[in-house]
This record gives C-alpha cells, structure tokens and sequence, in this order.
C-alpha cells in the first residue's frame, strides 16, 4: 500500500467569511456550511513539486486518491474527529468499492476533434459526483459511528446531486437524508432514480418543488445555516458546500494530468488543459485547489450551458444573476447561484470581505458589481477560461460523440462544445484537450434521442439503447435501464411530498417538519 508522498500539515479549515474555523477535516465536514454563513476550506495547502507529482504516476486511483487527500485529512492527534492514516486507506477502500470492476475512473484518449473525455460516472448513481459523494458518506458514518451520533442530511439538487446523496447514504443508520429537486427540470432517469430510492429505504425523504433549483437553495441554506435549529436537528450537508466533496474532486485532476501525460512519444508536451463543465462550481474549485498544490496545468476552460453566470464572471468580471433559470438539456447546469464561486472569490483575494460581498450580490440579485482586477488576475495567471454553449452546440457536440462512435450525456456535452470553441489540439505538440465526463447518457434519454436525429444517417434508425456505453457490462447501467422500461424495481412515479409555488414562503418551515418526522 503507497504511504503519503509528504507529511501529513498541521491542518485547520477557515471560513470564506473569515468568521468561523474547525480544527480538523473531519470537524469540517460534519458541520458543513460554516457558522458564520461561509464554506470551509483548507488554511493552507500542501504543495508538491514536479518530480514528486511524477511520482504519483504509478498510483491506482484509490491510491493516487490517498496520497492526495492524506496531508489533509490525517490528524494522529488521537480527537474523537481525527481520522488517523489507516481509517484513510479503508474509508477510501470501502467508497470506491461500489464501483464496479475496480476502475473508478477511465481516460478515453483524442476521441473527439482531438479532445479527450474521462469517464468518472461509473459509480451507482452514473454521475461524477458518486466519487466525492462516497469518499464524504464513509468519512461522515466513520465519525458519527464513532462518537456514536447520528447526522440528519438536508441537500437541494438540480439533478445528480440527488441521486448520488441518496445512493450514499442509503440504509446507513448514523444518517438520514432529505432531497429537494425541482419538478419538472430534471430528466425521468435522474427523477426516476430519487422516487425508488425513497421507497426502498426508511432513512430517506424526497421532495418535489415546484420551482428552479436556486428556489429550492433558498428553504435548505435558511435551514442549515440557522445555528440553533441545526443544533437542535444535528443537520448537516452533502452537497459541494462541504469541504470534502471539493477536496475529492481534485483529486480527478491529479488523475487525469497523470493519465493525460503518460505513454508515447511527446505525449502531454503541449501541457494538459482541463475542460470542466461547471453548475455550482465544485469542479472549477477543485481544479483550481490543485493547481495551488502544484498541478501543473497548462489552462482550466470553466464551461457552462445557457446558465452563463460563471462565464460571465470570469470572461467579462460581470457579477451578476440573469433575471431566470433557462431550462437546458443539461439540467444539473441550470443555475443562476454557483455557490462555490464564493471559494473561488476567497482564493483569489485571500480576503474573505471581498469574497462575502461579491457572493451576496449574487444572491440579492442588486446591481450587478466587477470583479476586482486582482482576482481576475490571479485567475488568469493560473489559466482560467471560461465559455458558454447553446442548446445547439449541446446536440450537436452530442451528434459529433455519436458519430465518434462514444455517446456522451449533455453536461459532457457542454464540455466538448466548450472546447470546440477554444480550438481542439492538431497535434501532440500542441497539447492534450481533456473533458471532465459528467454522467452516464442513459439518465438523459430524451436528449439522446434529439442527438441521434440531429447525427442523421445510421444512428437516426438505431434504437436508442444501441448507442449507449456499457449498456451491458456496467451493472448500474443495465439496472436504470430496466426501471425505465417499467421492469424490475419500478415504483410510484410520483414524490411523497411537493412544495407548492404559493407556498414558497412555508418551504422552510415545511421542510424542517419534514426532518422532524424524519428523525421520530
């Protein structure tokens, strides 16, 4: 088993907001959104040089995962929230074993226009966020096990948060969780995946809102974010506002720079650029963390669907929200709040008022402000980009993986459209083009279908199923596809509980009655 690369630092998290701390990782991600209303984040970051990354090259990614992870989280101070280097190793040991074959990660090399894509959607829930969402479970049940508490989890999705909470959460009894989606603004697969997963376990409660997913942030941060009654129902979050979901997803950036520039003559030389499709922003901080730990890539392009708010930030310093959420084949995308910016904001200006007062004028929706001409430059020295695709450039970069003979789901295809407009690498030399990959193709049926009749000719009189990869040889895929048939483990089609749109205004109190029933 590989050891740490470096030491594991002396570790404290900090709030955006300047106004809380915790001491350790484990302190972090049990409380969630900080105290005084900002997110965690390390107060310093180790650093690893050129060689010392090389070294890593060998490494699975259970234990590249380790490595990375490992100054961050190991505390050996003996606290009842420390997580010593061997509990590490087997929470990192019993998340990824839900993956199936082992491989939690794949690089699928220059398979479109030059652009490569990684596939990190091969855990239960088919999207990415199963790899962060179960690094962060088995930390949480590891620590309320221990101390023998119990955690009641209260998440807003726009689509595959939802699902891949409520897959990692399922049938634990330190945890409970409550989801909130919005009606209507995601695809039947996602939706679909939610509903079973309600019925099939007593710990978890899904509520449909009639509203966007920014609607539906606003009654869970009232919740979370109100210090007593989170004391009294001991809540907490699974969404990328807790720290460990963040500090996981760097670790797909290690992995790709790794994979990206390994075998063959000059592979990599042209350095290695990360194309990230970007809702809340999760992704983005974690590619930037690892660039401060010492990645060493050559650009990060921010890629966002119509939702363009991040690419406004960062193209034109523009803050502020667009008047509504646009519904978009990309439904995890559909934000006009990517809460994660406030990170970004904080590790740009190292000041916590300019990251909370930017944030909050998102949020108010107030005349729109400037980014401050030092964040932007600390975001251009280290390569940040960002582009915003049409509905259009989403089918159609969904037509081109088609016709490349590799579907990919729409988020994906925020990506390759994001870089088709940046300009695909010609040669080896010029560097390699890599596409984070969101989720399976198979949660989002309907923009298949509309892909394979923009693609034409053969694919247009395929079936469906027939494009979709590793309909058969992925356990997680085969069994989606028989709920969606109406086959095996189908169940109602309707959540157990809606908050009406003229109700908006009880959705908080709504919802904490909701956890209340939860934990009798």
């Amino acid at each position: 088993t590989s050891k740490p690369l470096i030491s594991a630092i002396a570790m404290r998290f900090v709030s955006t907001r300047g106004g809380d701390s915790a001491a350790c990782l484990g302190a972090a991600a049990l409380q969630g959104w900080a105290a005084d209303g900002g997110m965690f984040l390390p107060a310093a970051l180790p650093h690893w040089g050129p060689a010392e990354i090389d070294g890593m090259r060998g490494l699975s990614f259970e234990e590249l995962a380790f490595a990375v992870l490992a100054p961050l989280a190991v505390d050996e101070d003996g606290g009842e929230l420390s997580i010593s280097a061997e509990e590490l190793r087997q929470l990192l040991s019993s998340a990824f074993s839900c993956f199936p074959g082992g491989e939690v990660v794949s690089l699928h090399r220059r398979v479109l226009e030059g652009v490569s894509v990684v596939d990190l959607w091969r855990g239960p829930s088919l999207a990415f966020k199963d790899i962060g969402m179960s690094v962060l479970a088995a930390l949480l049940d590891l620590l309320l096990t221990r101390t023998g508490r119990r955690l009641n989890v209260v998440v807003g999705t726009s689509g595959d948060t939802g699902p891949s909470a409520m897959c990692a959460v399922s049938g634990k009894q330190s945890m409970t969780c409550t989801v909130l989606y919005p009606l209507g603004r995601v695809s039947q697969a996602q939706e679909l995946q939610m509903i079973n997963a309600d019925a099939q376990a007593s710990n978890l409660r899904l509520v449909g809102v009639e509203g966007t997913s920014d609607d539906l942030d606003a009654p869970v941060e009232a919740l979370l974010k109100d210090p007593v009654r989170r004391e009294a129902l001991s809540l907490g979050s699974l969404n990328s506002v807790n720290v460990v979901r963040v500090l996981a997803q760097a670790v797909h950036c290690f992995w790709c720079y790794l994979r990206a520039t390994e075998g063959g003559p000059g592979a990599g030389a042209g350095g290695v650029t990360l194309v990230v499709p970007t809702g809340a922003g999760g992704h983005a901080t974690a590619a930037l963390l690892a660039v401060e730990m010492g990645l060493p890539l050559k650009g990060i392009v921010v890629a966002t669907n119509e939702n363009d708010i991040m690419h406004r930030i960062l193209a034109n310093g523009e803050v502020r929200r667009s008047p509504e959420v646009v519904q978009t084949p990309a439904p995890a995308m559909d934000i006009q709040v990517p809460y994660n910016i406030e990170r970004i904001f904080f590790l740009a200006a190292q000041d916590p008022s300019v990251a909370a007062s930017l944030m909050d004028g998102i949020r108010s929706g107030v005349e729109p402000a400037a980014v401050p001409p030092a964040v932007s430059s600390w975001l251009a020295e280290r390569g940040v980009v960002s582009e915003s695709v049409s509905t259009a450039a989403i089918t159609e970069a969904m037509a081109s993986s088609i016709s490349c003979g590799r579907l990919q789901d729409p988020h994906t295809a925020v990506g390759l459209a994001a870089a088709r407009r940046r300009g695909a690498p010609g040669d080896a030399g010029a560097g390699e083009v890599v596409v984070m990959g969101c989720a399976h193709p198979v949660k989002f049926l309907s923009a298949v279908e509309d892909a394979a009749a923009a693609a034409g000719g053969r694919a247009a009189g395929l079936g469906v199923e027939s494009l979709l990869p590793e309909a058969e040889a992925n356990p997680h895929v085969a069994q989606l596809l028989s709920q969606l048939r109406g086959g095996a483990g189908e169940g109602p089609r309707r959540p157990p509980a809606v908050f009406r749109r003229e109700e908006a205004e009880q959705w908080s109190a709504q919802l904490e009655a909701i956890v209340r029933e939860l934990v009798a």
